[in-house]
């Protein structure tokens, strides 16, 4: 058994006098060339974990990037407030609004995308001390390059009272996996409004959203 020094990265590959069969022999050649071999699931090593979704607690100070579907009451407003610091603010009527992230214009290649890595997302919810109750959800679909859903995740309005007295983070996360080849884009929608019916921004703070490929570098909460 020999074993050959290929560089910089100090990448050991141990080469086999006699291969047994052609994939081992394949695999052991394609690793000296330097090809990435995938397997299902997973990304390549130099790609970010981070999908690409943009502005995703309102850091840009507007709702840039995002797409209103509705602006219900008092409408959207970027507010720094508690946690969500900053973040988008709903009103007392339901606000909602959404992103699509293009994958391959983001750096991901057909054929990792092909492998179907698991997409790890989330965001988070702030009730704020000051009211009762909040109403609020997530709706994530990966999609095809013709922009059809291959999987859904929505969390349905949900209504959350614990009462006033107490700045609440409510966090809402998921992943896919086994969806197959074909993801090229990922949808994200979300909004919420008050249980309070009052004018400006009562409802759900919503901040913190993210979209990975990999857990590799950690997931945020």
């Amino acid at each position: 058994m020999a074993r050959l020094w290929l560089g910089p990265f100090a990448f050991l590959v141990s080469c086999a006098a006699a291969f047994p069969d052609n994939s081992a022999k394949t695999d052991t050649f394609a690793a000296i060339a330097g090809a990435t071999l995938l397997r299902p699931g997973s990304v390549a090593p130099h790609v970010s974990c981070d999908a690409g979704l943009q502005n995703s607690s309102g850091q840009a100070g507007t709702l840039a990037n995002w797409t209103t579907l509705l602006n219900g009451g008092s409408g959207w407003a970027v507010v720094n407030f508690s946690f969500a610091n900053p973040g988008f603010g709903t009103s007392f009527s339901t606000d909602s609004k959404y992103q699509e992230i293009d994958l391959v214009a983001n750096g991901f290649s057909p054929g990792t995308l092909d492998t179907a890595p698991t997409v790890y997302f989330g965001e988070r919810f702030l009730k704020r001390m000051d009211v009762t109750g909040i109403n609020y959800y997530l709706k994530v679909e990966i999609r095809n390059a013709a922009h059809a859903a291959m999987q859904t995740y929505n969390s349905g309005m949900l209504n959350a009272v614990p009462g006033m007295g107490a700045d609440v983070v409510y966090p809402l996360t998921s992943s896919f996996s086994g969806y197959g080849a074909g993801m090229r884009f990922i949808y994200v929608e979300d909004g919420g409004y008050d249980t309070m019916s009052w004018a400006g921004q009562f409802g759900p703070y919503l901040h913190s959203a993210y979209v990975r490929l990999s857990n590799a570098c950690g997931l945020p909460y």
